[in-house]
């Protein structure tokens, strides 16, 4: 049950609760079904985030999502050739999505290097954080731009960027993939959100619910990076010392 450890205690006990795992799903799903055609209706880039997934969190089952995760969201190399894969191969697919998270590690982590609060030395992972960065520094203008320069000596100016940043990022991945297969997506929707680990549900990370589609260029971009600036849970962190969780 959440807030419960029930972690497994040895190796042993991890493998075992994998077996027992698929032993119930194998007696789901009706026998026979190997054969079936691969017809996800939408691809997703998610994060890695154990408490995120995605399949799980947008209700849907099994040949429904096509999809990849990795930290941070981000819409790297191995991601476009997976996602590549899908929008050439699989006809079913008609939309292409960005599920950010609030919380992210990844965002923090870009967050506290931004700050130069904390360096990652890992070569793999600063590939990752650095790919986050574009979307704090982004944020950091908008956040100057709208509340002016003082914004920076905040108490909660570090969870302030973090707040904006990941709705900013999944965004900029979002178009990014756009760009990427711009003539092999016709017909396919790119969009992106946030899930709220809190309320359990998918926003724009601007305190509105619902997916958004990934701005069309830069001037768009930073329409959003302003308006991130002013949603409620960034004047909440602009406005207290404490913590949230970002």
């Amino acid at each position: 049950m959440e807030g419960m450890d029930n972690s497994p205690a040895s190796a042993a006990d991890a493998i075992a609760r994998l077996e027992e795992g698929s032993r119930r799903f194998a007696a789901l799903v009706p026998s026979g079904r190997e054969a079936v055609a691969h017809r996800p209706f939408a691809a997703v880039v998610g994060c890695s985030d154990a408490r995120v997934p995605v399949e799980v969190v947008l209700g849907q089952g099994p040949n429904e999502l096509f999809v990849v995760r990795v930290v941070g969201n981000v819409a790297g190399s191995d991601a476009l050739g997976s996602l590549g894969y899908a929008i050439d191969n699989l006809a079913s697919v008609r939309l292409v999505a960005v599920l950010g998270h609030t919380g992210c590690g990844a965002v923090a982590a870009a967050v506290d290097e931004y700050l130069q609060t904390r360096i990652s030395a890992d070569p793999a992972l600063r590939v990752l954080i650095d790919r986050v960065l574009s979307a704090v520094r982004r944020v950091d203008g908008a956040l100057v731009k709208v509340h002016g320069d003082a914004v920076t000596s905040a108490p909660g100016y570090g969870i302030a960027l973090a707040v904006a940043a990941v709705p900013l990022n999944a965004a900029i991945n979002a178009a990014e993939l756009r760009r990427a297969f711009a003539g092999r997506a016709d017909g396919r929707g790119v969009v992106y959100g946030v899930y709220d680990l809190a309320t359990r549900s998918v926003g724009a990370g601007d305190g509105e619910p619902g997916w958004r589609p990934a701005p069309a260029d830069d001037d768009g971009m930073a329409t959003l990076a302003r308006r991130l600036a002013r949603a409620p849970g960034v004047l909440a962190a602009l406005d207290s010392a404490a913590s949230p969780d970002v």
